[in-house]
């Protein structure tokens, strides 16, 4: 017998979006799909950007510490 497989992917689990999310999508599918696309290239960007600021600003207090 084979073990249960307990993880969970997101697609599987039920999720509650909260009011700024359910506008963000309201906004979003309002936008034609190529800017759609734009939208989210700059999201991401902006993401991988906070991501990396945050990353640095971590780095810095551990040689601060």
């Amino acid at each position: 017998m084979e073990p249960e497989d307990t993880t969970e992917s997101p697609s599987s689990r039920t999720m509650a979006l909260t009011p700024n999310q359910l506008e963000l999508l309201q906004i979003f599918s309002a936008f034609p799909d190529a800017e759609q696309q734009e939208i989210i290239k700059e999201l991401r960007n902006k993401k991988e950007a906070m991501e990396d600021l945050v990353a640095r600003w971590l780095a810095r207090q551990g040689r601060r510490a």
